[in-house]
């Protein structure tokens, strides 16, 4: 054991070769540590207990690993244990025992091979990752070892075709660019590849028909021009165009057809046939006016109302009768449906009615006119070639129960004219036009129509629309402005600027008049007026949006006011124009009507009234009028609480509700005063009475509130 100890510490390193050198491509393993000083410790000049040396054969095997020393006496440090062996570790255990560990020598690179040497100890050496194939490119990775990549031959000529070959690597060889078409010039471009480009086989010969056959290349042939005709001449000319000039025949006389034989080229001049196929005309060529002549046969009988004519097939004369115009009868008129000219004649026509101007004895005819709204109408025969005259009538039986206008000559010359328009414009409804000749004149003429809307008939104050009032229900009309005009433009009460209409009506003895425009398309309103359109206004006459802002009446009117026996004019009037509704009542009347009535406090005296209303032992009393909207929906309170200092009463009546119809008759609901109150749904007229209690009458102050 000494002596081996002896000669590790004589310098000969473990994983060496025996003479101290490094074996080649292999890395040295240090010898495993010994535990004790160089030399061998204090007893390495003893012999005692020395092994025999591990054998030396060029290839040492690995000991077992962790085998005990079995030397005749245990160990004191590794280096008591060493095996001589570089493929182990050594060491001094338990019990004094030596143990001897196998070596690892993996140095983690999947690129290196690695073993144990006993006398060099761990030897690597490098993996080859030559596959042999010229066409990948060889790599290891210490991770993963050996990788071959497939290497690129594309040199980026499109000219070439690429491939690799295993020994050669990398082949090339020219792209061939022939496309065997004899009409194509090959070529190739280092950056496109392959081109074909069509050969120019044009010869510059405007007769010959130029092209290409893929297999013999430019084929050039004269253009024929032949047409197949004898009777032209062919050839190509300079512009390369065919010119089939046609052989001429003409022998200078009109009367000859002139011809060429298409398959002979020979001339044909055959006499020229001016037969027109009519029995009733004699025909010939006429050389002097190179035209044929055909003269028809005469057979006019001198009467106007027969259609002279020859018959074609036989040559003979015929004498029809002429029909009457279609409308020669007022049962037959034609209808007039809008403006523009309707051709008529009077021509053989009757002579039906006796007109109310021009002289008698003349056909007629007659026209139906049809107007659905007031419309300015002009009549006239301008244009007619014989002395006309015009009648209108009214009424849809024929021929008309009454003469509008009848006119002559004021069309100017000898047509007539009828011009409605304006004030004097016609009513919608049926009319019948007649149009006759004077003293036995006739022929066609032009009937112009002219038809235009004009303003309703109740368009001015001079012309109004009676309506009747009652109490029971309202009177309801409707009407548009649109095509009226704006005559009234002077108010105190409202917005006049738009166009008005008119009505009227009369009350025959004293009358609450109440209404409202509800259902109107447009800001109505509503003035009434004593006597004429610029009589006086009575007081509550007029009114312009009082419904406005309540709950969807906006600009809705509505007014009440209390009038004396007579008859009234209704402008109804606005802002602007449009669709209206507007709906009249009336109301008893008493003689003591008071001011309006609105939220607020309201001054009155009873004294020196009459006793209108019942409302239980009664005396003077003054009524107080107001209208609620159509979306109305309150509790109107009437109160002389705070307002009298005598006995008061207060009554609340609705619409046309009786003087005597008390369904809310309040007395002394407050000491000698009283309220009294009332549900109000809807467009109605309230009339809120001031009473007083036996005899008794004084001033007032009227409370009112809940009125939206």
């Amino acid at each position: 054991m000494a002596a081996a100890l002896a000669g590790c510490a004589g310098g000969e390193a473990v994983g060496g070769t025996r003479d101290g050198s490094m074996a080649e491509g292999s890395t040295p393993t240090p010898p495993p540590p010994t535990g004790v000083p160089e030399g061998g410790g204090a007893d390495a000049g003893s012999e005692a207990s020395v092994g025999p040396p591990p054998p030396v054969d060029g290839g040492v095997d690995a000991p077992e690993a962790s085998a005990p020393d079995t030397g005749p006496t245990g160990c004191t440090t590794a280096a008591d244990c060493n095996d001589g062996d570089a493929c182990t570790i050594d060491a001094c255990g338990l019990g004094r025992v030596c143990t001897h560990e196998a070596r690892s020598c993996d140095d983690g690179d999947a690129c290196t091979t690695d073993q144990c040497d006993p006398a060099l100890g761990c030897v690597t050496s490098a993996v080859s990752c030559d596959d042999g194939d010229a066409c990948t490119t060889d790599a290891c990775d210490m991770a993963t070892g050996c990788a071959h990549e497939a290497i690129d031959c594309d040199d980026g000529d499109a000219c070439s075709v690429e491939m690799c070959d295993r020994v050669m690597g990398c082949v090339a060889t020219a792209l061939d660019c022939d496309d065997r078409d004899a009409c194509t010039t090959d070529s190739c471009d280092a950056a496109t590849g392959c081109a074909h480009e069509a050969i120019d086989c044009d010869d510059g010969m405007v007769c010959t028909t130029d092209s290409c056959d893929s297999d013999f290349g430019c084929r050039n042939t004269a253009r024929s021009c032949d047409d197949g005709n004898a009777c032209t001449d062919d050839r190509c000319d300079a512009m390369g165009a065919c010119v089939n000039a046609p052989r001429s025949c003409d022998d200078g006389a009109f009367c000859t057809i002139d011809a060429c034989n298409a398959a002979t080229g020979a001339c044909q001049n055959v006499a020229r046939v001016c037969d027109d196929g009519n029995a009733c005309t004699d025909d010939r060529c006429d050389e002097a006016t190179d035209a044929c002549v055909s003269t028809t046969r005469w057979c006019d009988d001198g009467s106007a109302c027969t259609l002279d004519s020859c018959n074609p097939a036989t040559g003979l004369c015929v004498n029809q009768p002429v029909a009457p115009p279609t409308n020669d009868t007022c049962s037959a008129a034609v209808a007039i449906s809008a403006s523009g000219t309707y051709m008529g004649s009077v021509v053989c026509g009757a002579d039906d009615v006796v007109l109310g101007c021009g002289s008698g004895g003349s056909a007629d005819v007659f026209y139906t006119l049809n107007l659905a709204t007031r419309s300015n109408v002009t009549l006239d025969t301008i244009g007619a070639g014989f002395d006309t005259v015009v009648e209108l009538r009214s009424g849809s039986s024929c021929p008309g129960l009454t003469v509008v206008e009848c006119d002559d000559n004021d069309g100017g010359g000898t047509a007539s004219r009828i011009d409605r328009v304006g004030p004097s414009a016609l009513d919608a409804g049926t009319y019948i036009v007649i149009v006759a000749g004077v003293g036995g004149a006739a022929g066609a003429f032009p009937l112009n129509v002219t038809i235009s809307s004009a303003g309703p008939g109740n368009d001015t104050s001079a012309s109004p629309t009676p309506i009747a009032l009652s109490d029971s229900a309202y009177t309801t009309v409707t009407g548009s402005t649109a095509a009226a005009t704006n005559d009234h433009t002077t108010s105190s009460c409202g917005c006049v600027t738009g166009n008005d209409v008119w009505y009227s009506f009369t009350l025959a003895d004293r009358r609450i008049v109440y209404w409202h425009t509800q259902g109107s398309t447009y800001d109505v309103s509503v003035h009434i007026h004593q006597g004429s359109g610029t009589g006086p206004v009575p007081a509550g006459g007029c009114n312009d949006d009082s419904c406005f802002g309540r709950g969807g009446g906006t600009y809705h009117s509505s007014g009440a006011s209390a009038l004396d026996a007579g008859t009234y004019l209704v402008a109804v009037d606005g802002c602007s124009n449009g669709s209206f509704t507007l709906a009249m009542r009336t109301a008893p009347a008493d003689a003591n009507i008071g001011v309006g009535l609105a939220n607020g406090t309201w001054a009155g005296t009873t004294v020196g009234m009459a006793n209108d209303v019942a409302c239980g032992p009664s005396s003077a009393d003054v009524t107080h009028l107001a209208m609620s909207c159509p979306s109305d929906g309150f509790t109107l309170s009437a109160s002389t609480c705070s307002g009298a200092s005598w006995d008061t009463k207060i009554a609340i009546q609705l619409d046309s509700e009786a003087l005597a119809d008390l369904s809310v008759c309040v007395d002394d609901s407050c000491g000698l005063q009283s309220t009294a109150t009332r549900a109000v749904s809807g467009i109605h007229l309230v009339r809120v009475v001031v009473d007083g209690f036996g005899g008794g009458s004084g001033a007032y102050s009227l409370v009112v509130s809940g009125i939206p």
